[in-house]
């Protein structure tokens, strides 16, 4: 390539470039779960009731942050839900006795709705393609 052509190909990246800032595509790609969560609950903040948006907020900080929290939206895949199903399986609370006990089948799928919910609004905002956590595709306790 000629120094003129470099030189026009380089504009015509930058302006390629510009052109994603400003569809807002660059911070889509590259969005953590931790950073979308953090919006998902101020999108939230005014559909939910006072207490299920705590519920939420907490199950999100506790369980879903600390498991998928590091990693890019768009490269969380089916596999990835299955194993924080897995995880819940084996997760163990305590009763009001003292004893520890396995978490039942029905709070594993209302936590697992919650990060569907999350994935199904980034699914909506565009920021993703497809929903990992469509439980279509999961196998549920």
């Amino acid at each position: 390539m000629t120094p003129r052509q470099i030189e026009k190909e380089l504009q015509r990246q930058a302006d390629l470039f510009e052109e994603t800032c400003k569809a807002g595509m660059v911070t889509a790609q590259h969005m953590r779960m931790v950073d979308f969560c953090e919006m998902y609950l101020e999108i939230k903040a005014d559909s939910l009731a006072p207490r299920t948006h705590e519920y939420y907020t907490n199950t999100i900080r506790s369980l879903i942050i600390p498991v998928l929290g590091h990693m890019k939206l768009e490269e969380i895949r089916t596999c990835h839900v299955q194993q924080f199903i897995h995880l819940m399986k084996h997760e163990t609370v305590q009763d009001k006795k003292g004893v520890s006990r396995p978490l039942s089948s029905s709070t594993i799928k209302r936590k697992l709705a919650i990060l569907q919910s999350i994935m199904r609004q980034a699914l909506k905002l565009g920021l993703i393609t497809v929903n990992p956590a469509d439980g279509a595709r999961l196998s549920l306790p």
